[in-house]
Parts: structure tokens; C-alpha cells; sequence
């Protein structure tokens, strides 16, 4: 026992004079591994079970361990304080300033200090909002020194009156949150509450007005004649005596009843542009079967609650398959404004550990990449304002397509009608879906529609013939990147047969329309309730596109499909170019193909393809295509039919300047234009040099399925 106190006094003389770390040989007296807090203190502590406190001067600081950078030090903060209980500082580096705080769990203290969200809730502490304002870089945390229960709060104490640190807004050892010192008086109570019962209405107007979403609304009683103006809708709810709602739906769908059949609204000024309705909302829009009604509405939710239904189900019916009517009833659709523009996100991540420091990324795989996050959990935090692994806040900066070089540049230009049919021609499709109800008079019920679905790339275009044609259907996401423009109601369909009986097909997709026409007669005299009309309905519907389903075969097995009207090409056509223009925007193709050849000082060979796709039933009219531009072959392939022009000077002399004067739009017009640059290097000889051929496999990389959207203004 001798050796052992012999050993120790040797090893806390060692440890006074070079304060290194004291390594005890385990035995009866048992185990320090810390440094000393004071010169005397430690040995005094162990040979005597009593402590004495520093003396030391405020400028000194003799901690136990020091972690110079709390955010490059993490791990071990974390991992060297497990199970130890003590008190610790933060201190910011630039300027002095000090935390201390106490916790019998270290380790479970600073993972709250490291868990962003903790922060946020509770950021009336200084220290907190001092981390959040700065970073964790910019701070060092020590541990003045470790202890146990009982001595926990002496020990705080003792290190709070020793160097007075400044983010302590109390100066008493333990957590505000348990009470102590953290309290207001009866009378600081008392005065609270009647200042705020005491509020003059001009300062509640103040305040309420003061508030984001606060919107200045008149208000009109049909009855009296008078128009009063109220700061906020809610204060006009008041005033009225009403439900706030009302007046929200009244404005967000666009309501013409009056309100009680008394009360109609109207938002005042700039503030007309704010809404209640979030940014990513989705934009509904239903349509009533048995009424032939649309209404378009800002949320799913509003639509859930017009229908007498719960959100959740709305939600569900727009995640499925949709194949029959929501309550055998209504054709629930998705759908965009053909106001807006179309949306591609760039996400912008903040660093909360690096000072706040920013960075964009062009899409959300890529800023998950660059934090190390996979796609799904950059989306589910992205706009929370919550903190991605106690770190990354994620929020979506919108960019619009620029369609300056794919739609009309000028507003009041519109698409030649030719073109939409022409385009119609290439990418539009008829359908009437046969459905079996148990609620209609003839067990089945009719759902016409027609649709064009296009790239992501592309919405600008579709919401250009969505707009000229009045408006009509809805231009919604469809998968992930693509969208679909879809024309449902009676009313909107028959807008659109105006448009064909003036402007008409010229493919076999006008056989599929007359087809279809034929169908939307029989609804419109509304024979397809009757069972005889119904027949007559799914005998034309046999001969449309692919014919019946055979749940609808089975249904209906002595129906004769009709006979399929005959489409003849004409020989020698005559067409508008217009038609051509927007039939190439939806099939034709304008590429560049580079292959190796020997024959050619560079290598390779450089050639330029304008090619035209059909279905081998339409090769007649490739045929007449051919002659109509006085160039190309047609050749097939498998079940299609190809138009091709290769040859250079049919290119640059025929194709460029017909589709320079009769423009393609959508993004297919930007693949021409990087086309025509292309043309202009091999006319110059330019892709015989280097630097000539450098330029064309750049302007090759960017285009057709290669192209990414330009970033708008």
C-alpha cells in the first residue's frame, strides 16, 4: 500500500509540472484520467475527498479538454463525452464571448446543440441563436470539468461567477425550463394582460395588417347598395358576422353566386396577388358527369370539400388509374395554369454548419449527391425549413423554361390554326373509354376525351394551343417528365370539333376523329342513355383506334363494329405549310450524324438528316410529302414508314428555307435552329478543320432527347 501512495505522489508531482495527462495503476485508490482543474485541487481531491476552488484569475481558464472547432471535432465531442456528466463552454472565436452550461449526460447535451431543429424551437437562448447566426466553426467547446450529481451544479456555479461569460442570460446554475429564475412576477402577469385587452383598434388594425397573409378586401352588399372595406378577410367575416371560409372560396374559385345570395368580393391592390393557397398546391379540376359542369379548383382539398368527400380520397382517386368516375360521378384531373410558366426546380441548400453557406444545384438527384443524400430525402425536406441530418436546409428557387426560341416571342401572336392541326395530326389522340356502372340507367357509362402528351420540355407549347383555342381542358403533370393537355367536358370537346370541320385532318387520325364525332352527336342528343344508343356507341367505338376491351366485347357480344371511314391521301397534296410545320414539331426529326471514315482528312464523316416518321397505313402520304418538298426517299422500317432527306444540298437548299419560313415550335425548334448552325459549318468547310468539328459534336451533344432546358430570365 506504501508503493502505491509512493507511485501516486510521484505521478501528481509529474502531473503539476508538465500537465499532462495522469494515469493512475488501478488498485484500492481507483482511476483518474482527467487533467487538473487546479494545480492542488486534483490531489487534494483524491487524497482527502474534499474540494477546495480555484483561485485563479478571470483571464485564466485551465478547462479540461478543448475541441478548437466544434463542427470539425464533432464526432469526438460526441463520442469522448459519453457517459460523462460535467460543465462545458462555448466560446466564439472572433469575439470572447462564452456559454456555460452544466449536464449530468454530455454526450446527450451536445446532440441537442448539433440538432438544427433543437436550435430553431429553442432560439430565445443566446448561445443558440449565436450558433444558428455563425456556424459551428466559428465556436470551440471545452469541458471545464467533469463530475457527478452532487457536485454538478456547485461546479457550474463556481465557473459562472469565475469568468462571468456573456451568452448567460441567467447567472444561476440549471436550466430556465426548470424553473429557475425564469419566471415573471404577479404584477409583470398582470400588466401583460391588460396591455393587451387595453390595444386600441387601431393598433389591433396595426398588428393584423402587419401579418403576411393579411388581404384588403371590399366588400359588397347586393342588398343596400354599399361597398365597405375591411383590412383583412377574416375582420370582414367579422364584421359580416360569417364564416371566414366563404369569403376564401368566393375569391380562390372565382365564385359569380353572391355569398348568402347578399355578399360578393373583391381583394384590393397588390395584395390581390396574394393567396392562401401554397406555391405547390395542385390545381384541380372537376368535371360533373350528369351536369357536363367544370370547375377548376385551387386545392384538392377545396375540390374534397364541394364534392362532400374527404381529401384523402380525392388524393387516392388522382393516384390511380382512374378508370372509372370519383362516385361514379365525377372526372377528377390534375392541371397547371396556362398563365404560368412551367417550373423546373432548382434547389438551393443551405449549410448550417458552414456559417450558412449556399449552394445551388440544377435539380434535386444533384444536390442530394453533393450532401451525400439520396433523391427521396432531398424531397421530403425540401420547404420545411427542417434541417436534413440536423445540417441542410433544402428549398426549391423555381426557373421557367425559357421559351423565348420555342412559342411566339410577342403575346399577341398566335399559332396558325393549320399548325395546331398539323400537330394535332402528329401527336393528338381520341379515346372514348367505355366504363361499367352500376349507379347509370344502362349500366355503362361514356367518357370521351382527347389528349396530347408531350416531354416535360414541351408544356410551354401545349399551353400555347391550350390558350388560343379558349382555354379549354387542363395541361397537368403526367409522370415524372411528361405532360398531358386533356380535353374532357362536352362543352370543350365541341370547341375543339369547331376547330377540325374548319381546319381538318389530313392523316388516318381523321378517321379516329369523325369516329369520335360521331360518338360526342349521340351524347350531345343524349341517345347513349338508352340501351339502343349505347349499342350504337360501342359500335362505333369497335372501330376507333384499338378497338373494345374484351370486358366490353363480352358486355356486347352481337355489336357489329362499324365501318371504319377511309382516309385517301391526295396526290399531288395540297396543303397549307403551315399544317407541315406543326406536323414536323410533333414527328419530324432534324439530326446530325457523325460516323468514322476513313475518307475524310478528319476522320469522320458529318452529315445532316431530316427524317419524318408515320405508320405504314399512312405511307401515302409520306409519298405525297416527298413530292410536295421535291426531295428525300421514303423508306420502311418494321411498321413504320420514313421520309429522309440526307443529301446536303436538298438540305440547305430545300429543308432549311422551307422550315425558316414556316417555323416548328416547342423545343423541337431549337433542335432546327442548332441544325441550321451545323449546315452553315459544312457549307464553310469549317467541319474539315478541328476546331470545325469540335463545334458540331458540342452542338450534336445538346441536341433532341440530349437537350436540357434553357434557364429563363
Amino acid at each position: 500500500m506504501k508503493n502505491l501512495k509512493n507511485i501516486y505522489c510521484t505521478k501528481v508531482k509529474a502531473l503539476l509540472l508538465n500537465r499532462a495527462e495522469l494515469t493512475i495503476i488501478g488498485g484500492n485508490i481507483g482511476i483518474l484520467n482527467t487533467p487538473c482543474r487546479g494545480h492542488l485541487q486534483t490531489s487534494h481531491l483524491a487524497l482527502t475527498g474534499t474540494r477546495s476552488y480555484s483561485t485563479a484569475k478571470p483571464g485564466d481558464n485551465p478547462s479540461v479538454v478543448k475541441y478548437d472547432n466544434a463542427d470539425m471535432d464533432k464526432l469526438r465531442i460526441l463520442s469522448e463525452n459519453k457517459g460523462k456528466g460535467g460543465v462545458y463552454m462555448w466560446t466564439h472565436k472572433a469575439t470572447g464571448k462564452r456559454y456555460i452550461g452544466s449536464s449530468l449526460d454530455l454526450r446527450g447535451r451536445f446532440s441537442e446543440y448539433f440538432n438544427v431543429n433543437r436550435l430553431l424551437r429553442a432560439s430565445s437562448m443566446r448561445i443558440n441563436l449565436a450558433i444558428l447566426k455563425y456556424g459551428y466553426s466559428a465556436f470551440s467547446l471545452e469541458i471545464l470539468v467533469y463530475c457527478d450529481t452532487s457536485e454538478l451544479m456547485r461546479e457550474e456555479k463556481h465557473w459562472i461567477d469565475h469568468l462571468n461569460p456573456e451568452y448567460n442570460i441567467l447567472k444561476e446554475p440549471g436550466s430556465p425550463n426548470r424553473g429557475n429564475g425564469w419566471k415573471h412576477s404577479e404584477d409583470a402577469i398582470r400588466n401583460m394582460k391588460e396591455a393587451q385587452q387595453n390595444r386600441s383598434p387601431v393598433v389591433r388594425t396595426n398588428m393584423s395588417k402587419a401579418q403576411f397573409y393579411c388581404q384588403e378586401v371590399i366588400v359588397t352588399d347586393l342588398v343596400t347598395g354599399t361597398k365597405t372595406t375591411y383590412h383583412a378577410i377574416r375582420a370582414a367575416a367579422k364584421g359580416l358576422n360569417i364564416d371566414y371560409r366563404y369569403i376564401y372560396h368566393f375569391l380562390n374559385l372565382k365564385q359569380t353566386r353572391p355569398v348568402l345570395d347578399r355578399y360578393t368580393f373583391e381583394l384590393v391592390g397588390d395584395q390581390a396577388e396574394r393567396s392562401r393557397v401554397q406555391p405547390t398546391s395542385i390545381q384541380v379540376e372537376v368535371i360533373d358527369l350528369e351536369t357536363d359542369q367544370k370547375n377548376v379548383y385551387p386545392t384538392i382539398g377545396l375540390a374534397a370539400k364541394s364534392l362532400g368527400s374527404r381529401q384523402s380520397s380525392v388524393s387516392t382517386y388522382l393516384s390511380g388509374k382512374k378508370l372509372s368516375p370519383f362516385k361514379g360521378r365525377y372526372i377528377i384531373t390534375k392541371c397547371g395554369s396556362p398563365e404560368e410558366p412551367v417550373l423546373v426546380p432548382v434547389i438551393e441548400v443551405t449549410d448550417l454548419m458552414d456559417g450558412g453557406n449556399k449552394t445551388t444545384h440544377p435539380s434535386i438527384t444533384a444536390a442530394g449527391k453533393a450532401v451525400n443524400a439520396s433523391r427521396a430525402s432531398v424531397s421530403k425536406y425540401l420547404g420545411t425549413n427542417k434541417p436534413y441530418r440536423a445540417r441542410y436546409l433544402f428549398n426549391s428557387k423555381g426557373r421557367s423554361y425559357s421559351t423565348i426560341s420555342s412559342v411566339p416571342q410577342s403575346s399577341s401572336t398566335e399559332l396558325n390554326p393549320w399548325f395546331i392541326t398539323g400537330f394535332t395530326d402528329a401527336e393528338g389522340c381520341f379515346s372514348i373509354s367505355i366504363i361499367e356502372a352500376s349507379d347509370s340507367k344502362t349500366g355503362w357509362l361514356i367518357l370521351p376525351s382527347f389528349k396530347i402528351g408531350l416531354h416535360i420540355k414541351d408544356r410551354a407549347l401545349l399551353e400555347m394551343i391550350q390558350k388560343q383555342l379558349g382555354g379549354i381542358g387542363s395541361v397537368g403533370k403526367d409522370r415524372v417528365d411528361s405532360v398531358q393537355w386533356q380535353v374532357r367536358s362536352i362543352k370543350d370537346l365541341s370547341v375543339l370539333m369547331d376547330h377540325f370541320s374548319k381546319y381538318p385532318l389530313l392523316t388516318q387520325k381523321w378517321a379516329d376523329y369523325e369516329l369520335f364525332r360521331r360518338i360526342i352527336d349521340l351524347i350531345k342528343s343524349k341517345q347513349h342513355i338508352s340501351l339502343d344508343g349505347l349499342k350504337k356507341v360501342v359500335s362505333l367505338r369497335a372501330a376507333l383506334n384499338n378497338g373494345l376491351s374484351e370486358k366490353v366485347k363480352a358486355a356486347f357480344p352481337d355489336v357489329v363494329p362499324a365501318q371504319r371511314p377511309l382516309v385517301e391521301a391526295q396526290v399531288p397534296l395540297q396543303v397549307d405549310p403551315h399544317w407541315l410545320a406543326g406536323f414536323v414539331a410533333g414527328e419530324g426529326s432534324f439530326m446530325v450524324s457523325v460516323r468514322k471514315s476513313s475518307a475524310y482528312l478528319s476522320g469522320v464523316q458529318i452529315r445532316l438528316r431530316f427524317q419524318l416518321g408515320q405508320h405504314s397505313r399512312d405511307v401515302k402520304l409520306l409519298t405525297s410529302l416527298q413530292k410536295y418538298l421535291g426531295c428525300g426517299s421514303v423508306y420502311k422500317s418494321e411498321d413504320m414508314d420514313i421520309l429522309l432527306v440526307t443529301r446536303f444540298s436538298d438540305v440547305y437548299e430545300k429543308i432549311i428555307p422551307f422550315f425558316s419560313e414556316y417555323q416548328v415550335y416547342g423545343v423541337k425548334r431549337e433542335d432546327f435552329a442548332d441544325f441550321c448552325k451545323v449546315a452553315e459549318l459544312i457549307k464553310t468547310k469549317a467541319h474539315l478543320t478541328a476546331s470545325g468539328l469540335e463545334q458540331i459534336l458540342k452542338l450534336k451533344a445538346g441536341m433532341n432527347s440530349f437537350r436540357i432546358p434553357s434557364k429563363g430570365d
